[in-house]
Order: structure tokens, then C-alpha cells, then sequence
């Protein structure tokens, strides 16, 4: 038998090509796969041009009526409980929003020429800037076409948003990723949206937390003594109290690991072992935010409370 050469996501314009990881899918998207040519000379150059392996033997036998089910790529999920439009509108916005993310749904938004109706409107803050994501969802039997992420280009770049975003659990045409590489605008569904950008939202979480906690920490110290005792700000040194200074130290720490992405890990700090116990164990960004989320707010509030008191001469 020939031997069969696999490469992940290789658009060949003119020739046959395979949508494949690095393991064997299972039966259920054989039907998304086609074959490459057989010619070894193109075989040859198309290791050289993409950096492909062959393998020695091929993974299994092609039948006859395979290669008539070939069609566009596409990545068909059932990743998602929706029954119709209306309800996979709402998974979408369900799942940024379980992300720490703020999400609305059937928004109508001014852009510089029109007005837009956009399906999900996501929204962030990141280092002291709005982020906006226009989510725009397909509840479709058949892959999109490479018109709809045109549109939603021109409504992105009309609007001013940071980013498109087209979900569709049927996949996407050839040409509508081709249309999306490079571009403002992501096509991907609910799942890959689970798995990929879960990690890039969390890391912008926590780089907005530690943005905002060195900003506490500044007009903590910007404050005197007296003022941080009598605000509640710190203890007054002879009782154990509430103190901004360890929250900004317990904060600071358990952020630097997240970034660092080791787990699990323990806290160091005195605040962290007092408060959170010698045994707590950090396992995730999703735990480092579950405890810091809580103290940054805090502190916030209490600086606040403090300089509007200052302010009026309290």
C-alpha cells in the first residue's frame, strides 16, 4: 500500500488536502479528512515547502465511497447543549461571562457609519483600557461562508471594536479562514473558545488585577501612618488588624506565580499563611483569581473611603 501523508491544516490550493493533529481523529470526522496525492514528487515537495512527515505506514485503508463525502474544512462540535439560535446565543454569552468577563446580549451598537445589531457584546478592562469583543453567532447546519466574516470585519473596524468573533459548530469554509487569518476577526466555536481563549482571558485577568494592585499599593503609601490607622487601612501596631500593606505583599506573590504558570504552589507570605492556612494549595489561575479578585476590591474600597475622607478634612 501507499504510503499516506497527514499535515495539520495545510490549505494546498489545486491539490487535495488533509485537516489533521498529530493523533488519528476518531470515526466520527473521518468523513472531514481527504487524502493527499500520491505522487511521491509531490510528496517531496510538499515536505520541503511545510516541513511534513511521512509516516511509514498509512493509519488505515481508504474505501471507495470515502473520498465522495470530502468536503471544505470544517470542525463540526457537539460541544454545546443549544437547541436553537436564541438558546446557543445565550451558551455563548453564558460562557464568557463564566470567564469574569461582562457579556449583553442582542445589543445595538452606533458605529461611525451605521448602526449595528450584534448577538453577543463582550467586555473587559485591561490595564486601565475598555476591551470589546462582538461575538456574532451561527446556528447553522453548514459551514460559513467567507461573506459573513467579511461583514463582521467591516462592522468590527465601523464600531472601533478590539476584536470579531464568529461562532458556528458546523465549521467554516476554506475561504472564510482564509478571509479570518491575519485579521481582527476569530472563527472558532464554542469549545475551541473554551479551550484557547480561557487561558489568554485569565492571563489578561490577572494582569489587570496586578496593574490595579500597584496602583493601591501607590496611594497606599502616599497616605501617613496616622491616616492609613485611622481609615482602617493597617493596624496600630500593638493588635493583630487589617492590613493594606500585607494585602498589597499577599496579592503581589500569588499573582508573580500565576504568571510564572507553576502549579501547584503554596503561599510564602504571612498574610497567606494566616489567612488562607498552611495547606491551601494554588492549582490554577482560576484559584489565584478566586482569592485575590476579593482582596484587590477590598482594598479598593477602603482607599477610596479613606481619600474621600482626607478630602473633606476627616
Amino acid at each position: 500500500m501507499k504510503r499516506q501523508l497527514y499535515r495539520h491544516r495545510i490549505n494546498f490550493v489545486g491539490s487535495y488536502y488533509l485537516d489533521a493533529d498529530a493523533s488519528f481523529p476518531s470515526r466520527a470526522s473521518w468523513t472531514n479528512w481527504i487524502r493527499f496525492p500520491a505522487s511521491a514528487t509531490q510528496k517531496s515537495n510538499l515536505c520541503d515547502a511545510f516541513n511534513i512527515t511521512i509516516l511509514s505506514k498509512p493509519i488505515r485503508r481508504w474505501q471507495k465511497d470515502e473520498t465522495k463525502q470530502c468536503r471544505p474544512l470544517q470542525e463540526k462540535t457537539k460541544g454545546h447543549m443549544a437547541t436553537n439560535w436564541k438558546d446557543y446565543q445565550e451558551e455563548a454569552a453564558a460562557l464568557f461571562r463564566s470567564m469574569g468577563l461582562s457579556a449583553e446580549t442582542d445589543v445595538t451598537l452606533q458605529g461611525v457609519r451605521t448602526s449595528h445589531d450584534v448577538d453577543v457584546v463582550v467586555q473587559s478592562v485591561h490595564a486601565g483600557f475598555e476591551v470589546t469583543w462582538l461575538v456574532e453567532c451561527k446556528f447553522w447546519k453548514t459551514p460559513v461562508s467567507k461573506l459573513h466574516v467579511l461583514a463582521l470585519r467591516e462592522i468590527v473596524a465601523d464600531l472601533g471594536a478590539d476584536r470579531g468573533i464568529l461562532l458556528c459548530e458546523a465549521g467554516f469554509q476554506s475561504g472564510a479562514i482564509e478571509a479570518a487569518n491575519l485579521t481582527s476577526v476569530q472563527v472558532t466555536n464554542l469549545e475551541r473558545v473554551r479551550v484557547t481563549a480561557g487561558g489568554d482571558i485569565l492571563a489578561m485577568r490577572l494582569r489587570e488585577l496586578y496593574d490595579r494592585i500597584e496602583s493601591c499599593r501607590q496611594q497606599y503609601w502616599e497616605m501617613s501612618k496616622g491616616e492609613r490607622i485611622k481609615h482602617g487601612l493597617r493596624d496600630n501596631g500593638w493588635e493583630y488588624g487589617y492590613s493594606g500593606a500585607r494585602t498589597v505583599e499577599l496579592c503581589v506573590e500569588l499573582i508573580t506565580k500565576a504568571f510564572r504558570g507553576t502549579y501547584p504552589f503554596l503561599s510564602d507570605s504571612h498574610l497567606g499563611l494566616i489567612e488562607l492556612g498552611p495547606d491551601k494549595v494554588f492549582r490554577s489561575a482560576e484559584d489565584v483569581l478566586t482569592v485575590v479578585a476579593p482582596k484587590v476590591e477590598e482594598l479598593e474600597m477602603k482607599i477610596q473611603s479613606a481619600r474621600g475622607a482626607i478630602a473633606k478634612g476627616n
